[in-house]
């Protein structure tokens, strides 16, 4: 039962934020000045000006979304950052790239971690057939991560 209640809301969700009329660009950006607003940090959000976002499938962008939304909790609960960019850019006009970076405190990438929120985006990008890549040190410039996944590997159909 509880299954099934996690699946319907997870798809109300989807459909919540896929339903919208207003340019998915423009959701992102909702987004990151929600989170922006909560953590108390700056943003910088670029994304292709030749990004037509209605030849990219659904599901590359409910998990790009779902990326950042994670990436941006975790910026506010461990990272202690002051300024956030994220990008969006297509390249080759068939991989749409997404880079988060943040100035915060970094972490160690060998320790262990209490949650799954790592896991959880190393999972979007694979579902996706993508690539999924972390990057931070403690005290030294903050987290970087990229993710990488081509646009014809999905259909929208």
């Amino acid at each position: 039962d509880i299954e099934k209640e996690i699946r319907t809301i997870s798809h109300e969700l989807k459909s919540d934020i896929l339903s919208s009329k207003e340019d998915f660009s423009k959701i992102i950006e909702d987004l990151i000045i929600q989170k922006c607003n909560l953590g108390a940090f700056e943003y910088e959000f670029i994304c292709d000006a030749d990004l037509d976002w209605s030849r990219i499938n659904d599901e590359i962008k409910i998990n790009y979304y779902r990326i950042i939304q994670e990436a941006l909790q975790n910026i506010i609960k461990y990272a202690n950052a002051k300024h956030v960019i994220i990008n969006i850019e297509l390249e080759d006009k068939n991989t749409l790239n997404l880079n988060i970076k943040d100035d915060g405190i970094g972490f160690d990438m060998k320790g262990k971690r209490k949650g799954i929120g790592l896991k959880n985006m190393q999972s979007r990008a694979s579902n996706l057939e993508g690539d999924f890549s972390i990057h931070s040190k403690i005290n030294e410039g903050g987290t970087k991560i990229l993710v990488s996944c081509s646009i014809e590997n999905i259909s929208n159909e």
